[in-house]
């Protein structure tokens, strides 16, 4: 293996960062999953991991928390990109239909199609996790829009309970949405259903629909901070700090943590599939990072979605990324 130099120009080798680390050596393995059919607005996603590759080789790795760097980390070729091509411009054409006054039970035999080719999705995701966690390997999830996750859940469900962190401007609550059952708006009712699943703490929610939100109100399992209950904190001068460790407190001692860009501020990633108004600045997001870091929390898998396919947006995830490591570390 070669000798990573950090202060180096990054080498353009295949692997995220350049690193030099193999797939056999590697500790930690990032699993882009080239997927976006059931994405409602904005596409770009199912590309955005080979973005997001190509802007990794510009970041400086100084850290005050680490040299992560020195992890050994190794992303694979994107997963479910013959999938997505059978199914991303049938899906986009339903939703339109659907949108323009359709009813699904028009076209059934379309929307069947559309579910079964995401559950074979979710079941190659799963197969593809299982075999790496048999082999003692970490896994953060690159999408690709919001659902692609859960095979990586399900295979961490297998032998252990766990919470789920959830940053988002949305819950993904929803049993299914705009005709598809496994959305990337019903990530987080999936994960409920596991039986592993202790619990889900969504962070930055400011988009929800009214089922949505008698779900959070009567399912002590489920917790939500929302955007506007977070602005109250920051206008009652409250340290963000306190905010943070008052939410930390409250979480398993082993965590998935399931990272929609839309969670952010739009500034930040301006192209992702369906951005809100509001949303964390880049300073709230790392100082969730750095308390994560420094708690006794496990983060036993990741994932990073919705990233949309632009130069900036890529900037952003990347280094979202690479503190990722540090978390799985």
């Amino acid at each position: 293996m070669a000798i990573f130099n950090p202060s180096n120009i990054g080498v353009n080798n295949g692997n995220i960062f350049g690193f030099p680390y193999g797939e056999d050596t590697a500790h930690i393995h990032i699993l882009p999953i080239a997927w976006e059919a059931t994405a409602s607005f904005g596409r770009g996603c199912a590309k955005s991991y080979q973005a997001i590759r190509q802007a990794s080789l510009q970041l400086d790795f100084y850290d005050e928390k680490g040299a992560f760097w020195k992890t050994p980390v190794y992303m694979q070729e994107g997963l479910g990109e013959i999938l997505n091509n059978r199914a991303a411009q049938k899906a986009a054409d339903l939703i339109d239909f659907l949108e323009n006054g359709g009813q699904i039970l028009d076209r059934t035999e379309d929307f069947d199609e559309i579910n079964a080719l995401s559950k074979a999705l979710n079941s190659l995701v799963e197969e593809t996790c299982h075999d790496l966690i048999k082999q003692g390997k970490k896994i953060i999830i690159l999408g690709g829009d919001h659902s692609v996750p859960l095979g990586l859940i399900k295979a961490l469900d297998n032998n252990q309970s766990f919470g789920v962190l959830h940053f988002d401007a949305h819950a993904d609550l929803r049993p299914g949405y705009e005709g598809f059952t496994y959305s990337h708006a019903s990530i987080m009712h999936h994960a409920r259903q596991l039986p592993n699943v202790e619990s889900i703490t969504s962070i930055g929610l400011r988009d929800i629909s009214p089922e949505e939100a008698e779900i959070i109100r009567n399912d002590t399992n489920v917790n939500a901070y929302s955007d506007k209950w977070l602005s109250i904190q920051r206008l009652n001068s409250r340290p963000f700090s306190t905010v943070i460790k008052e939410i930390l407190e409250k979480l398993p001692k082993k965590i998935y943590l399931s990272f929609d860009v839309d969670c952010l501020d739009p500034s930040l990633c301006p192209n992702t599939g369906t951005p809100v108004p509001g949303g964390l600045t880049w300073h709230e997001i790392q100082a969730f990072i750095d308390a994560l870091y420094h708690s006794d929390i496990d983060i036993i898998g990741a994932d990073l979605c919705e990233t949309g396919n632009h130069p900036w947006d890529a900037q952003v995830s990347a280094r979202i990324l690479y503190q990722f490591i540090g978390l799985l570390s």
